[in-house]
């Protein structure tokens, strides 16, 4: 968490000060990660040098409390990133130290999380051990205060308390080993009981990375540290069944992301041919879209059926509109949005760029051919279609200068907080639901709102889950989608209740406004997309495609659904 939170500050610091901004030291130990800030403005130093209206990032680490201190008075910004784990150590240490207690700190005394801690031991009352021998050199007749570097080896530490409790008179003893540190470690030894290797993933200058691969390697089983995807073997791992991942603290969320999405090329020992192609088929759907215009054909079946039309004959080519034009907006997007897929999803990016000149033929054919089919149902319906067009040209295009906005921000239609998911549900309800409306000239003004309703609620919470998997991706290209802007807890609990008002909405239209019974059949896909924010919650679905492929079936379950109603209900 805290390894993130530093990560996810210096992001958005590089994005919005307007001004150079610096790290005091590495900001995390991952050189991929220190890289990618270096190509956002954002360096490192061993000491903050001397730069105009500069902001200086705390890394997670922690520094001592006088340089924070000779920071603020030189004139810079100063963003503390501190890991909050860290500033509690640091709140510990400064407490007993002021009462005269000293400070026995378990850790490496060259890592920069110690040299902090040290740092917040008043008038420099602290000391730094390594093991429990170290303990002779105190006074056992003074009061100390026992801690530990966050990251450090639980055994470690609980051989080196044991020792103080016995050694010395007077000995507060607080286990500062962090949660996440205290699970991981757990967790490693406890999974590599069940796989036939494991991969470590993170820098190779990471402590607690580095701990993680001996705490693998010593259970016996081949234990593979790595920095990327690059440097696994698949010859090697080809002749295993079960391979085990786990990753340091400092390693980001994307790198770990490419790395399983390598292992998940590689066919293993024993492992089903047919789950390899049920695998191919479902990135494929996925990846060309195709998946998601065979959705749009769906989910706009269930919308002109909610609204009560009953000329079937026109269904077709509504169906074919929202198809083909939802198709081509979503390649358009991916095109646009081809630097964010380099982070949250790899292996798509790589499809786009292996399949680049077929994909633009079919986005500007499919676009075309919604336009044309749209023109024949009706003028209105194509002004809507072409409206719904120039602004998603616009969308992504430069509206002032860059110089008329601080650090070029808010240029664009893109640039405007949560515009993604928005623009995406605002297009979806108009093709599926305001199109067909236009079309039949429907006397049902309530139940085209209340379809309206049903599609984007269902479009918004399959658009913004997406968006929570991919934080860390778009922080790196500064988009401010709604888990960013309001965060991703939030963004969940607001997905959770999007759900549940669906759950009573799609009935309460039934059972009180005499609407369709197809309203309350259609909370099989309110259920539906509850589960899936549920199993994204409890991380329950793996790799990331099968997740996708699961939140995508919604919308062809809604046609699904429409169908059985027409077959079970209205032939009644």
């Amino acid at each position: 968490m805290g390894v993130r939170r530093a990560l996810e500050t210096a992001l958005r610091v590089s994005h919005d000060h307007n001004g150079p901004v610096a790290t005091h030291g590495p900001l995390i130990h991952n050189p991929q990660v220190l890289e990618l800030l270096e190509t956002k403005g954002v360096r490192a130093y061993g000491e903050a040098e001397d730069f105009d209206n500069g902001c200086v990032i705390i890394r997670a680490h922690g520094v001592p409390m006088k340089t924070k201190e000779e920071l603020a008075e030189a004139g810079y910004k100063v963003v503390d990133a501190t890991c909050p784990h860290v500033i509690r150590v640091q709140v510990i240490l400064d407490k007993y130290t002021r009462k005269g207690y000293r400070g026995v700190i378990a850790g490496d005394a060259d890592h920069p999380e110690v040299i902090g801690l040290l740092g917040h031991c008043y008038e420099g009352r602290g000391i730094v051990i390594d093991s429990p021998d170290d303990l002779l050199k105190l006074d056992p007749d003074e009061p100390a205060v026992l801690v530990a570097q966050t990251t450090h080896h639980e055994g470690a530490f609980d051989a080196i308390a044991e020792k103080a409790r016995s050694l010395l008179k007077n000995v507060e003893v607080f286990r500062t080993i962090c949660g996440a540190t205290h699970l991981r470690q757990a967790e490693v030894q406890q999974l590599a009981n069940q796989v036939d290797c494991m991969i470590v993933v993170g820098g190779k200058n990471s402590g607690n990375t580095q701990r993680l691969a001996q705490i693998a390697a010593d259970s016996g089983v081949p234990a593979f540290h790595v920095e990327s995807a690059d440097e696994l073997d698949p010859t090697m791992l080809s002749a295993m069944t079960t391979i085990g991942v786990t990753a340091g603290a400092s390693t980001p969320n994307w790198l770990i992301q490419q790395v399983v999405q390598r292992l998940n090329r590689i066919r293993g020992k024993g492992e089903s041919g047919l789950k390899s192609w049920a695998s191919t088929i479902v990135r494929f759907l996925l990846y060309s879209n195709v998946y998601i215009a065979i959705g749009a054909a769906g989910i706009s079946y269930a919308s002109i059926t909610l609204q009560g039309f009953q000329d079937t004959g026109r269904y077709p080519l509504f169906l074919a509109i929202s198809s083909l034009y939802l198709y081509c907006i979503h390649l358009a997007n991916h095109f646009l949005d081809k630097e964010s897929d380099e982070y949250n999803d790899p292996d798509r990016g790589r499809f786009f760029l292996k399949n680049k000149n077929i994909l633009v033929v079919t986005m500007f054919a499919a676009g075309l051919c919604a336009l044309a089919l749209s023109w024949i149902t009706g003028f209105a319906a194509f002004l809507v279609l072409a409206f719904i067009t120039l602004m998603g040209i616009m969308y992504s295009m430069p509206l002032m200068p860059a110089s008329w906005t601080r650090k070029g921000r808010i240029r664009r239609i893109k640039d405007i907080p949560c515009s993604k998911t928005l623009s995406v549900t605002g297009g979806w309800v108009a093709v599926t639901t305001i199109l067909p409306a236009l079309d039949f000239g429907t006397p049902y003004t309530f139940r085209t709102l209340f379809a309206m309703i049903f599609v984007a609620g269902l479009v918004f919470t399959r658009s913004a889950i997406i968006e929570v998997t991919d934080v860390q991706g778009d922080l790196v290209v500064g988009a401010e989608t709604t888990p960013i802007v309001i965060g991703e807890k939030r963004t969940l609990r607001l997905l959770e209740r999007i759900s549940l008002f669906l759950l009573l909405f799609m009935p309460a239209i039934y059972i009180f406004k005499g609407g369709s019974s197809l309203f309350a059949w259609m909370t099989i896909c309110c259920a539906y997309a509850a589960g899936a924010v549920i199993l994204y919650k409890r991380q329950s679905v793996e790799p990331r495609e099968w997740f996708e492929f699961i939140i995508e079936s919604n919308f062809i379950l809604a046609g699904v659904v429409t169908f059985l109603w027409h077959v079970l209900v209205t032939s009644l």
